[in-house]
């Protein structure tokens, strides 16, 4: 079982340094870090050493994992009740960003198409949470958390790839994609990840993040925070739909003896990232 020590470890300002520098080098040089993970050195205390013991590394890091939850048994990400649904509401708004990070991980990006490899080139060879922690750290340094309203006008939205990129900012959706399209490039499954839009209790907003699915719990990769966490760790994030590789899901949580109840928000109206709850 993966623990939280085993991902939140010490710092190391080589891998930290590395992820920055890769996009520095490529995005507008008005990119700059974002939320509370922006500070001068908030990315660097963050990120993970690598193991020098490559055996006892391998031994105790999870595989990649496919996400199976699709019955209303299955455990969910941050210990929630996982519902598989269709024609949710998001979909199609899900399903032209998904196509755009389908082309940019397959290096058919457009603008700043190199970052990607560039990171993909770093990841080679570590392991899943070594992959997560030089992702997690690149993406939050290399756009400026902005709102949708400030960029495009909207209340939300879904920005690709290219448009992140292209304009060095974004909301935590956007982080969230920004992080899919790197391992997906940096060759981790496409059915291993999902963005999860929820509920933080803790700040009373709306929120967005990317989980990676293990044998051993769910990693999560989010713009406010400078490490990579266990979902378990997290108590705040209570999950409210996920997106993932031509599936969706509705979280719920369950009543004590009794049914799965799902959230009672409109789900197709939240905005994560665009204000208070």
């Amino acid at each position: 079982m993966i623990k939280a020590a085993d991902i939140a470890g010490v710092a190391s300002s080589r891998i930290a340094a590395l992820a920055a520098a890769l996009f520095v080098a490529s995005v507008p040089s008005a990119c700059s870090t974002s939320g509370p993970a922006a500070g001068a050195t908030g990315f660097v205390e963050g990120a993970l050493a690598p193991d020098h013991d490559k055996n006892a590394s391998a031994a105790r890091q999870p595989g990649n994992d496919p996400i199976e939850t699709g019955s209303i048994g299955s455990p969910g990400v941050f210990n929630s009740v996982a519902i598989r649904i269709r024609n949710f509401p998001v979909t199609a708004r899900w399903q032209l960003v998904s196509h755009e990070i389908e082309a940019c991980a397959s290096g058919i990006c457009g603008v700043n198409d190199g970052v990607f490899e560039r990171i993909a080139s770093e990841a080679e060879g570590r392991t899943l949470v070594d992959k997560a922690r030089i992702v997690n750290a690149a993406v939050n340094a290399a756009i400026l958390y902005q709102s949708d309203r400030t960029l495009y006008g909207e209340l939300d939205h879904w920005a690709t790839p290219q448009e992140s990129l292209s304009r060095a900012g974004g909301d935590c959706e956007d982080f969230a994609i920004l992080k899919m399209t790197a391992l997906l490039r940096a060759g981790v499954p496409a059915n291993s990840m999902s963005l999860v839009v929820l509920r933080d209790s803790g700040r009373g907003v709306y929120h967005a993040v990317l989980a990676v699915a293990t044998g051993s719990g769910n990693l999560i990769l989010d713009n406010t925070r400078a490490e990579v966490a266990m979902d378990t760790d997290l108590p705040d994030y209570q999950p409210l739909f996920s997106l993932g590789a031509e599936r969706s899901w509705i979280h719920g949580t369950r009543t004590a003896g009794g049914p799965a109840l799902a959230q009672d928000e409109n789900l197709s109206a939240i905005a994560p990232g665009e204000g208070t709850l």
